[in-house]
């Protein structure tokens, strides 16, 4: 929902600036590097960031931009991610409203055969690393 938001605000933010007369200037900024084909990104109410990478990773950026060095999860050997243009891959990633109390999340994401697949995961004891799924949907 809040990417949603983000995209609602940023449209809303374009039109204003395209009807005004006083000119705008926009700079970018590079926060987090070494990111590969991201299309998700979200929290879990927590500092980290999570990015989904469509070849079926998912990073955790912290506040200052580093991005950790092991992934948060790792199913690239159950994804087909496709070409550059392919709607294939690790496509999203969800928090459980309670996360913070039983830890689980939900990646969406197309397998070797074209499948899609809804998991249900969990964290290890390490708050930064997930298990195998917990459950499945088709």
């Amino acid at each position: 929902m809040k990417s949603v938001s983000l995209f609602l605000f940023s449209f809303l933010l374009c039109l204003n600036v395209a009807q005004s007369q006083v000119p705008v200037e926009v700079d970018l900024v590079s926060f987090a590097t070494g990111l590969t084909r991201p299309v998700d990104i979200t929290h879990a109410g927590d500092d980290r960031l999570f990015i989904v990478e469509k070849s079926g990773t998912i990073a955790i950026v912290r506040p200052d931009g580093q991005v950790d060095a092991n992934h948060y999860l790792d199913i690239t050997s159950s994804v087909t991610s496709g070409g550059l243009n392919s709607e294939r891959g690790l496509l999203g990633l969800a928090f459980h409203p309670d996360y913070a109390t039983n830890e689980f999340f939900f990646v969406h994401y197309i397998m070797a055969g074209g499948d899609s697949r809804i998991y249900r995961f969990s964290v290890t004891t390490d708050p930064d690393v997930a298990t195998r799924p917990v459950s499945k949907s088709s």
